[in-house]
């Protein structure tokens, strides 16, 4: 199987893209620009990048996921993965 990603979203007339980067460098072939476009309302957008993220995902390292968006409401972050979140981050002192 394929390993996948896949966000719960609205983009309703907005924009959305993600970008997947090793310490502050986005991964070559997972920047922003090599997201492809999604839009719309959907429970399983798969987010797909030029690069493989098959080959990625077999590095066995971490990567961040980075969502850009406008006018735009993300619920949940699905996939194949093993995530963490970052609890120093300033949003988390609210939850």
């Amino acid at each position: 199987k394929k390993p996948e990603l896949t966000l719960n979203a609205v983009i309703p007339f907005g924009s959305l893209r993600c970008e997947l980067s090793e310490g502050d460098a986005p991964v070559p072939g997972f920047s922003f620009d090599d997201f492809e476009p999604i839009g719309g309302d959907s429970t399983e957008f798969r987010l797909r990048w030029k690069g493989d993220l098959n080959s990625l995902v077999s590095s066995g390292k971490w990567f961040k996921l980075h969502v850009e968006m406008t006018d735009s409401e993300v619920y949940a972050v699905n996939g194949d993965f093993d995530f963490t979140i970052n609890r120093r981050a300033w949003m988390y002192d609210r939850l």
